[in-house]
């Protein structure tokens, strides 16, 4: 009797130990909440063509910018696209919506550059959002700009030389 009575004490030790690691895993927590956290916000696609680009050498190259401050100095979202029929397109994902301005150049050698003259004046094709055109430079950020919403957009540029 005395061994049994020893498990019988051991076992009930036990499940005194067990009810009370339940209890603090949770017994007197509050119920969870049926409320799931927001959804995220949706986000943009841009699909961006370019078209008028004089030949199919080197890239389109294209860049995001998301203000005044920011515009043809640190670009939110970049890439580029081969040109095929004088045409390139890229497709930007995952983008906040908001205001953006979209500019392009023709990258003809590759060399990751916009090449000017000497006195600045662009030797490879420039395109902008909008179409916008500058008057002695590029243009100002807010004639660049569209208003970029949630789910796909597709704009078109049209590259101009100089």
């Amino acid at each position: 009797m005395g061994r049994e009575h020893r498990a019988l004490g051991a076992l009930t030790a036990a499940l005194a130990l067990l009810g009370i690691a339940s209890a603090a895993l949770g017994a007197d927590a509050p119920p969870p909440s049926s409320e799931q956290a927001p959804p995220a916000p949706p986000k943009a696609t841009l699909t961006i063509e370019v078209t008028n680009l004089r030949n199919d050498k080197g890239l389109a190259r294209f860049a995001i910018y998301r203000s005044k401050q920011d515009f043809l100095k640190s670009a939110a979202a970049s890439g580029s696209a081969r040109i095929k029929d004088g045409k390139a397109t890229l497709v930007l994902e995952n983008l906040e919506p908001g205001p953006v301005a979209v500019s392009s150049f023709h990258d003809e050698n590759e060399n990751l550059k916009l090449d000017t003259n000497w006195i600045g004046i662009p030797k490879e094709g420039t395109s902008f959002s909008r179409d916008a055109k500058g008057f002695m430079g590029p243009p100002k950020f807010d004639n660049a700009k569209l208003e970029l919403p949630a789910g796909p957009t597709v704009t078109t540029l049209k590259m101009s030389y100089y």
